[in-house]
């Protein structure tokens, strides 16, 4: 009697836990967003991603063959050169094949609950005052 109470309260314990959901993430945030290894400034409020290249390297500091390339002289890339790294790691993004940073780029990174968030990447080139 006590083993077929015992298997009867298994049972009715794995049901109870198999019933219920778990609760889906509903982080929809970027913690580091890359071009060619050089890194973005990230504010996830208000979903903007920003980058300014002075149009000459600074005095003292990198050598013109080491500065990073402006996107004046790139203007579309491939995503596979991008690195987005989202904070949850079952969010997802749709990041174009290809951007195009002579004007803001957008895309959505979508929690795992589903829930959207879009992002602007704005990158400015010019001198530096």
């Amino acid at each position: 009697m006590k083993t077929r109470f015992f298997v009867v309260a298994l049972l009715m314990a794995a049901v109870t836990f198999s019933a219920c959901p778990s609760k889906k993430s509903s982080e929809n945030t970027i913690a580091e967003f890359k071009v060619n290894g050089v890194r973005y400034t990230v504010a996830n409020d208000p979903g903007t991603i920003t980058h300014f290249y002075p149009k000459t390297p600074p005095t003292g500091g990198a050598t013109v063959g080491t500065w990073p390339t402006r996107p004046d002289s790139w203007p579309t890339v491939s995503s596979s050169i991008v690195e987005v790294v989202p904070t949850s790691p079952k969010a997802t993004h749709n990041l174009p094949s290809t951007l195009n940073f002579s004007s803001p780029v957008t895309f959505t990174v979508t929690a795992e609950n589903g829930d959207p968030k879009t992002f602007t990447i704005t990158v400015t080139s010019g001198e530096l005052n």
